[in-house]
């Protein structure tokens, strides 16, 4: 009995990351989208390349030239139709899983963490590195020492690797807190349709 038990509460800790893993990955990818339309709506001329080269120049004693700032907007219209596909294709998928996640639920996270009140919950490519880090090492893919040297953030100033797991256990609870507000929203709203 102990040992199904424990079993049990593997399976459940594995689908609970799974879970989150999916949702900073779906986030990651609407956020892309969101930001290569906002380049597209956005008018810049060869003047604005200029003056941003020169600032960046002065600022940072770099050697930019003003075209390296120069859009092309075939490439991101192509990057963005490459993007939606995906997105879309792994959002149909998502109903097929059994971790607990509905298309309509993923969308909803999505534009509530992009355009709503959550200014402090922070998915960037770390979180999304350390938490398939931590799927892989419940799954017994990887050791505890690989597990370990994953979890670990380098400074892009300093290159030194620290462990920041206060701020990855934030992140994933917030993350976590906000899936299950909406899904009771979706299920009330459900409830009172019928």
């Amino acid at each position: 009995m102990k040992i199904e038990r424990k079993i049990e509460c593997k399976i459940d800790q594995g689908l609970r990351v799974l879970r989150i893993y999916a949702l900073s990955k779906f986030y990651a990818d609407y956020r892309d989208i969101y930001l290569n339309e906002c380049i597209l709506k956005q008018k810049s001329t060869y003047a604005d390349a200029e003056k941003m080269s020169d600032m960046i120049n002065s600022i940072f004693m770099g050697e930019t030239k003003p075209v390296d700032f120069v859009k092309d907007e075939d490439k991101i219209i192509n990057d963005l139709i490459d993007k939606n596909r995906y997105f879309k294709f792994e959002l149909d998928r998502v109903n097929q899983s059994n971790c607990g996640l509905t298309k309509e639920g993923v969308l909803a996270f999505c534009k509530r963490v992009e355009h709503g009140r959550f200014h402090i919950l922070k998915i960037n490519t770390q979180f999304n590195y350390q938490s398939a880090y931590l799927l892989s090492y419940l799954q017994n893919r990887i050791g505890k020492e690989v597990f370990l040297d994953g979890m670990k953030e380098i400074s892009i100033f300093t290159k030194n690797k620290k462990t920041n797991n206060k701020f990855f256990k934030k992140t994933f609870l917030e993350i976590e807190k906000t899936h299950y507000e909406i899904m009771n929203k979706q299920i009330l709203r459900n409830y009172k349709n019928q």
